[in-house]
Formats: C-alpha cells, sequence, structure tokens
C-alpha cells in the first residue's frame, strides 16, 4: 500500500487539511479560520520535517525538506507564511520569526518548544478571535 508518507508533501497536506475541518468546524468557523488553521499546521508539520532531513532521506523517505533542501524549505514555508499576514499578522510574525532561527540546523528539542509553542499560543489567538467574531 502506499501511505501519505511515501507521496512527497502530501503528508503535511493530509494533517492540515483533516486538522483544519476538525478544530475549524468545532468553532463553526469562517472560511478565513480553516485558511488559517490549515496553513498554520502545514507549516508547523513541514518544520518539524526539518528535523531529520539525514534520516528521512536514509530510509528513503521523501520529504520536502528531503527533496527540496532546507533553505529552499524555508523559502517556501516563507511563502506560505506570508499568507498568514493577510488573515492574522501577530500569528505571521511569530512564524517569521521561527522560520528566521530555523534557518541553521537546531537541536531536536528546540522544534518540540518553539514550533509546538506557537502552535498553542496560535490556538489560544484563534480561539479568542472565534469568541469575539460570533
Amino acid at each position: 500500500g502506499v501511505r501519505p508518507k511515501d507521496i512527497p508533501g502530501c503528508k503535511n497536506l493530509v494533517v492540515a487539511a483533516s486538522t483544519a475541518i476538525c478544530y475549524a468546524g468545532l468553532l463553526h468557523a469562517e472560511l478565513s479560520a480553516y485558511m488559517l488553521i490549515f496553513i498554520l499546521i502545514w507549516i508547523d508539520t513541514v518544520l518539524f520535517d526539518l528535523r531529520d532531513v539525514a534520516g528521512d532521506a536514509a530510509s528513503g523517505v521523501r520529504t520536502l525538506p528531503v527533496l527540496l533542501g532546507p533553505s529552499r524549505t524555508l523559502a517556501l514555508v516563507g511563502g506560505f507564511n506570508l499568507l498568514l499576514f493577510a488573515i492574522n499578522p501577530l500569528v505571521a510574525a511569530v512564524g517569521l520569526l521561527l522560520i528566521v532561527y530555523f534557518m541553521k540546523n537546531r537541536n531536536v528539542l528546540a522544534y518540540d518548544l518553539l514550533v509546538d509553542g506557537w502552535m498553542l499560543w496560535s490556538w489560544l489567538l484563534i480561539l479568542i478571535f472565534a469568541h469575539f467574531h460570533k
């Protein structure tokens, strides 16, 4: 069988789309909330793929960072982060800082703490935004 992980970029899209449908659906959100969550999760999954480029390449897993290289992957993620500016500039500003930070190879724990931390703060902002825009 073929797993989403076997098709370059597919895992990132499946995780982002399913998460956006679940979380934005729970909020009965507008399209902008779906897009915000989708882009946020997509960026998150791609940043996490940067953690193990050598291991993924050695085991034959063709993630975007393996195929494009870390610098091109970060440029692609940066382009998607620009879309976030149209939806939520604060979330996008933090995303930009993370993209710049991960331009250098970092400790695996930094990905867990910073990328997941960004996600937690972003969710809080989304919930607050959704509450005030009912």
